[in-house]
């Protein structure tokens, strides 16, 4: 299977690369539907892969990501992030990638999945989902390896991303630093002339990894992260993808203080944040309207198995 795309990214924190416009809030109304988007379900052979569900902070919107590919689908699914591609080795039928940023925003919420390489009678190795950050890697021509999720990003939103920081996002390895997000699926090894052949490697920002070609050991997206399932091969099941967040800061007063209620509550660098791991309302009870800075991720795509490409991740 191939693996899920992550759920779609949208942000307008200041300097981020992928920062959209100022987003005041008041009174009137007042209050604002957030909605934290579940992940999609992972394949179960012949039925195939979900896609996310979307999260919403008032208007805005984040896309579910797209599922990934199996051997009874039409191809990788489109969403935030777009589905990784499977293969049908039946008939070395490449199917399709799935699309990211779909619907299309600006600046983009996500990426393409990444397509399949089929040898029939030899190997076929299935595409990984995109992420925040990057396109989903494609399966290897050699059949050394399955497509890796595309990467996540970081946007540090709700305080410092130290080794100490473990409150949101998925942790980076390399720099031991958290706050990252919507990584896709690793897509599956289905089957190779070598055993234990790789599957993909999950993209940073809770994308789950991928099966390798002779053991099952595909996982699901990140909690909170919006991380792509990674792809199950013949007949694991594909993960599932990682629930969506929803973050919301704004600039403390003279006193620290919240001007507004829902979700858990924190203070970091002179503001007020609140995190919604589950959805709710944020209602705003002071008497002057604000300048609020958000972080949305919807859930990432189910991977995709029976020969299925990994999930997307969810819109950011």
């Amino acid at each position: 299977g191939g693996g899920g795309g992550a759920g779609g990214l949208r942000t307008n924190l200041s300097g981020h690369p992928l920062a959209g416009s100022a987003f005041p809030v008041s009174t009137s109304p007042g209050s604002y539907t957030v909605t934290v988007g579940a992940g999609g379900i992972g394949a179960v052979h012949p039925v195939v892969s979900t896609n996310g569900s979307n999260s919403a902070f008032g208007p805005i919107t984040s896309h579910g990501g797209g599922r990934g590919g199996s051997n009874y689908s039409d191809g990788g699914g489109d969403g935030g992030s777009g589905g990784g591609a499977m293969i049908k080795i039946e008939d070395g039928q490449y199917l399709t990638t799935g699309q990211g940023n779909t619907p299309s925003q600006s600046p983009p919420q996500g990426n393409n999945g990444g397509g399949s390489d089929h040898h029939p009678g030899v190997y076929g190795m299935a595409g990984g989902g995109g992420g925040a950050g990057a396109v989903g890697g494609n399966g290897a021509t050699d059949g050394s390896e399955a497509g890796d999720g595309g990467a996540g990003v970081q946007v540090l939103i709700a305080g410092p991303s130290a080794t100490s920081f473990t409150g949101v996002g998925a942790k980076n390895p390399s720099n031991s630093q958290y706050q990252y997000f919507a990584g896709g699926g690793g897509g599956a090894a289905v089957y190779a002339a070598q055993p234990g052949t790789p599957g993909g490697a999950g993209g940073l920002g809770g994308g789950g990894r991928g099966d390798d070609s002779d053991t099952q050991y595909r996982a699901a997206g990140e909690s909170n992260t919006g991380g792509g399932g990674g792809g199950g091969r013949n007949p694991s099941i594909g993960g599932n993808g990682g629930s969506g967040v929803v973050i919301v800061r704004y600039q403390i007063g003279s006193v620290v203080s919240a001007k507004a209620t829902g979700g858990a509550i924190s203070f970091y660098g002179g503001q007020t944040i609140h995190t919604f791991t589950g959805s709710g309302t944020f209602d705003v009870t002071g008497a002057s309207p604000l300048a609020v800075t958000y972080l949305m991720v919807a859930g990432g795509g189910g991977g995709g198995n029976h020969r299925g490409g990994g999930g997307g991740s969810g819109g950011y």
